[in-house]
């Protein structure tokens, strides 16, 4: 019985060509050691090549399980800097530059809210319509009776610029609206907005915010209502006061 197992271990010994399939010899060894064969020291230069051999083969290990758990990485990386990127698109759209007449209306509307004194058209939108037209002439006065809003009145002042401002007011039980009237030749819209008969609607920094332009008559008009309740209001069919000039 021992020739035959001396000879497998030689076999096993023996160096294999670059790329023949691993024999797993662990039975043979056993087999061996239960019937009290010695061992005898392998030569150096047959451990150095068991121990490069070895070596080789935990690299492969290594580098098969590096792969194993890098592609799972590889793909985590790739989603969140999809969703980053899916982020700042988001940011860079919904973050829009400041518009000078949108934040001038929102400073009169927060004031508004603290105080609004009408000197003119106090209540009525026949006296607040005859005040504009002697002013501009147009009658830019709006009916939000179906939001519940009624006519506060309206003021005229000055800007910053010298010419003539015109604040008209409309209160109810679920809040305010603010018009902002001044002549202005020329109207560029801000982009991203929806259009209702032909006036702007946009929802700019948690405000909701009109703007038209009729007879180079420039009306910017803030809430802080819902923006579809504005919609709605100005597609029902007697929203818009505005009437050409006679």
């Amino acid at each position: 019985m021992r020739a035959p197992l001396c000879a497998k271990a030689i076999a096993v010994a023996r160096p294999m060509p670059v790329g023949a399939p691993v024999i797993k010899t662990t039975g043979v060894f056993k087999a061996m050691l239960k019937q009290g064969i010695a061992v005898i020291p392998a030569p150096v230069e047959l451990r150095e090549r068991i121990l490069a051999a070895l070596d080789q083969e935990d690299r492969a290990d290594s580098r098969a399980r590096v792969l194993k758990f890098r592609k799972p990485a590889i793909w985590l990386a790739a989603m969140s800097m999809a969703a980053a990127l899916a982020l700042l698109v988001v940011n860079v759209w919904s973050h829009r530059p400041d518009d000078p007449s949108f934040e001038a209306a929102i400073a009169a509307y927060e004031q508004s809210e603290r105080s609004f004194a009408p000197t003119v058209g106090a209540g009525s939108n026949e006296a607040l319509a005859i005040s504009l037209i002697n002013q501009f002439g147009v009658p830019m006065v709006w009916d939000f009776s179906s939001l519940g809003l009624s006519t506060v009145g309206g003021r005229f002042e000055r800007g910053p610029d010298g010419k003539v401002m015109a604040y008209t007011m409309y209160k109810g039980g679920r809040g305010s609206v603010l018009c902002v009237i001044k002549r202005e030749d020329t109207f560029h819209p801000l982009s991203g907005g929806r259009v209702v008969r032909g006036i702007h609607l946009y929802q700019y920094k948690g405000y909701a915010l009109a703007a038209t332009n009729k007879y180079a008559v420039f009306c910017v008009m803030v809430t802080r209502l819902p923006l579809d309740d504005l919609a709605h209001a100005f597609a029902s069919a007697n929203v818009e006061s505005v009437r050409s000039p006679s």
